[in-house]
């Protein structure tokens, strides 16, 4: 199953996926797309990072995270040999000065819970001036031919007076050189970056997977959720188990949540009750966790242990 099918289940987790604070489409992309897991050894292990990341301030990060832009397409031609245009060198030089940025905000705060490659040389690739800023152009300095080119093709131009024939024919066949130039430049720079294209792969993986960390941590500081303990076999138990949709309605209407505690293990259980008594929401809030836990989500309770199912 996944995040995306998951949502159309009636328990509450579209609210969650909807109050869950993601900065970048890779990032959601990322989410919906992932698949419940079902072991304890894989969930444990994504608890851990999201622990850490949990223990960290991770706000200047998440607005580095802003500015991830979705380039698997681009990054795929890159590996593919293709020759990129002058918008995929930028998405490229982009994803690398941004992944170079959160690099160092990771090293700072001592966070280990993701890796991030060192694309420092994709920089300097693509800025070549050393000036530091997230564009690209085909810059002079790549060829002495392309800057001699230019300089002809300024001088003609002038201050944009009309040229006589003579010179609007010099200027077409400058012009159709740049062009070959820029062309046979763009080809170089793609071969050379062909090689980092699985470095640039990961860190778009793990900067999506950073930026769905750092909002899963930011939900359970605000919703008040808990980290689970997952089991294999045995009971499953809440402590203080609540539905947060249900609880923001009210909390809306001015009334007050009544949370429950529920105990039970791999036999079936009744539900018994008055009508309007609460079993429906409560068995949304049991529905609504299991999937929560097996999402790596932090669980709508004050403690519980969740055995894991299919």
């Amino acid at each position: 199953m996944t995040f995306k099918s998951a949502l159309d289940i009636d328990c509450g987790l579209r609210y969650m996926y909807e109050t869950l604070d993601l900065m970048s489409p890779c990032g959601r992309k990322m989410l919906l797309e992932s698949v419940m897991m079902q072991t304890k050894r894989e969930l444990d292990f994504h608890y851990r990072r999201l622990n850490e990341i949990y223990d960290k301030d991770c706000s200047k990060i998440a607005l580095k995270l802003m500015c991830l832009k979705d380039i698997h397409n681009t990054l795929g031609r890159l590996e593919q040999g293709a020759v990129l245009d002058d918008i995929e060198f930028f998405e490229v030089k982009y994803l690398a000065i941004v992944s170079g940025e959160v690099l160092d905000l990771l090293e700072e705060q001592k966070i280990i819970a993701v890796g991030l490659p060192h694309l420092e040389k994709v920089v300097e690739i693509l800025d070549p001036d050393n000036l530091k800023i997230p564009s690209f152009y085909v810059y002079d300095s790549y060829s002495e031919k392309l800057r001699d080119v230019r300089k002809r093709m300024r001088a003609l131009q002038g201050d944009g007076e009309e040229l006589p024939d003579d010179k609007r024919a010099e200027l077409a066949v400058l012009l159709q050189e740049n062009a070959d130039l820029e062309l046979e430049i763009r080809g170089e720079l793609s071969g050379k970056l062909k090689g980092y294209a699985g470095d640039l792969q990961l860190a778009l993986r793990n900067l999506s997977f950073l930026d769905i960390l750092i909002a899963k941590a930011g939900q359970m500081k605000k919703l008040g959720l808990c980290f689970p303990v997952v089991v294999e076999e045995g009971e499953t138990f809440y402590n203080g188990m609540f539905n947060p949709a249900v609880k923001a309605l009210l909390g809306e209407q001015g009334k007050e949540y009544m949370p429950v505690d529920i105990c039970f293990e791999g036999e079936p259980v009744t539900i018994i009750g008055a009508n309007m008594g609460g079993q429906s929401v409560v068995l949304k809030c049991l529905a609504l966790n299991q999937l929560l836990a097996q999402f790596g989500f932090g669980v709508a309770a004050h403690d519980c242990c969740v055995r894991l199912v299919e």
